[in-house]
């Protein structure tokens, strides 16, 4: 090197996380210009001559940066650069909001959206809509295969991670039966997901997601895991989200619910095989185009009793007459329990696979959202900008309300990935 280099050197971290940065590119603005990128590790090593100049750091994902380096001629100097991320930070300052009014009376309360990121906050209340599913196609299931008994050697397969920033969760430590058809299906409908083991259903935020779908076919310590959940799950379903429990069981990942049962009410029974259900309900969007019965090796592994009195059967048994998909309100929310072997079913192209491609859309489309005639939010969509908040303004009106108890959720849907839905409770007494 000439005599009047010298070494820059040091480490870029993302500001929230402080996790490493690999793959930033380092600029020098020296003549002539002097460039490196960051390792895995997120350090980097750049030469370049004595004095000050401006060192402008970018890389995918965040805010580029300039910050003023010093080069000494036959020296090393540290400089550690912070990136921020470039994703909005949503807080959402609000206390569950409480009225108590006479009929016709109105009143009203402020609730503050915070930016604490570092673009700006996009905030709406909307619906949300996916595509129609898209078919895959089969595989043959060979000789002697059925979905109750594990090939020998075969191995459960884990689930990959995967980060999209909801509106799905998938709860799911092993592929079912070896199958990733749920993530397929998901991916061809366009539905962004998170998928996360049974380690987080302690502590995962819910409701980021506007649904979680519990999957079929997992190992021992998922079933102990759900079993601890379920009334996080029940939480959930009440405050408008949608849960989907896929209670088949006794597959090759070789978990069992035991005592189990459905965020609600209900009971999961376990080791009901059938190769043959009945469509109870063939209007209800998950049964379109679905034969009747419909089978499969075998079609269904468990059945459910001792339902909520609102509960809605899809289908049963066609032996045992046992219902083995339901559908029930929870809240705001709602449930729905299949004990169908739908990924089995997707991979060797047997009649469940148009369920589970039916079940997706119906799923992922759920909103709770509805025009809730004595409640009112404004704004009702705008933009915050970094280091700024907005004023939500949540009125509600008696007038033509009945003496009685009334809840309601606001839902704020934002661009900020990590917190994409936020909810806050309303509710209201209407006193005679």
């Amino acid at each position: 090197l000439p005599e009047d280099y010298g070494a820059l050197r040091g480490t870029v971290t993302d500001s929230l996380s402080g996790e490493p940065v690999p793959g930033a590119t380092l600029t020098l603005a020296a003549y002539p210009p002097v460039e490196t990128t960051s390792g895995d590790d997120g350090t980097y090593l750049l030469f370049g001559p004595e004095g000050t100049a401006d060192l402008r750091v970018a890389a995918d994902g965040y805010v580029p940066s300039t910050v003023a380096a010093t080069i000494v001629a036959g020296s090393q100097t540290t400089l550690d650069i912070v990136l921020d991320p470039a994703v909005p930070v949503a807080v959402l300052e609000a206390d569950p909001l409480e009225f108590t009014l006479s009929a016709g009376e109105t009143d009203e309360a402020e609730a503050v959206l915070r930016n604490e990121g570092f673009v700006d906050l996009e905030f709406e209340t909307a619906e949300i809509e996916v595509a129609t599913a898209v078919a895959a196609e089969a595989r043959r299931l060979p000789a002697g295969v059925t979905s109750r008994v594990t090939p020998e050697g075969r191995a459960a397969v884990p689930a990959e991670p995967h980060q999209a920033g909801g509106p799905v969760l998938l709860f799911q430590d092993a592929l079912p039966w070896g199958s990733d058809a749920m993530q397929e299906v998901l991916e061809a409908d366009d539905v962004p997901f998170d998928l996360a083991g049974s380690d987080r259903m302690d502590d995962i935020d819910l409701t980021a997601y506007q649904a979680v779908i519990v999957a079929n076919d997992q190992p021992p310590q998922f079933y102990a895991a759900y079993n601890a959940n379920v009334a996080r799950l029940e939480e959930f379903a009440a405050g408008g989200g949608f849960v989907w429990i896929g209670a088949a069981s006794f597959g090759y990942n070789g978990g069992a619910f035991g005592a189990g049962v459905l965020p609600g009410g209900g009971t999961i029974v376990e080791e009901v095989f059938e190769d043959d259900n009945d469509v109870a309900d063939p209007a209800h969007p998950t049964m379109a185009g679905v034969p009747n019965p419909f089978s499969g090796t075998s079609a269904s592994h468990s059945a459910f009793e001792d339902l909520p009195p609102a509960a809605h059967v899809i289908a049963t048994g066609a032996q045992s007459g046992m219902p083995t998909m339901v559908e029930f309100p929870l809240g705001a929310g709602r449930v729905l329990a299949t004990g169908q072997t739908l990924e089995f079913a997707f991979d060797f192209g047997q009649d469940g696979a148009l369920i589970l491609e039916n079940t997706v859309p119906y799923v992922a489309s759920f909103t709770a959202f509805s025009d809730v005639p004595w409640l009112a939010v404004d704004p009702a969509a705008g933009a915050v900008a970094p280091d700024a908040s907005s004023i939500l303004t949540v009125g509600v009106d008696a007038t033509g309300l009945d003496p009685g108890t009334y809840e309601a959720r606001v839902v704020v849907l934002t661009n900020d990935p990590a917190r994409p839905r936020m909810l806050l409770p309303v509710h209201l007494e209407v006193v005679a």
